[in-house]
């Protein structure tokens, strides 16, 4: 984990390639549409 600082650099890189490869998705690290529906899918809350 990292500060958050507003800068997609590489540690949110590879955050978002974990998640894309977790769902199936291509794991580039573009937030495209399909890994947005994906995160829409997400829990609103965690508990």
């Amino acid at each position: 984990t990292g500060k958050i600082d507003g800068i997609f650099a590489s540690l949110t890189l590879e955050a978002v390639q974990r998640f894309q490869l977790d769902r199936g998705l291509l794991g580039n690290g573009v937030v495209s549409e399909h890994t947005w529906n994906a995160l829409s899918d997400m829990p609103r809350y965690v508990y």
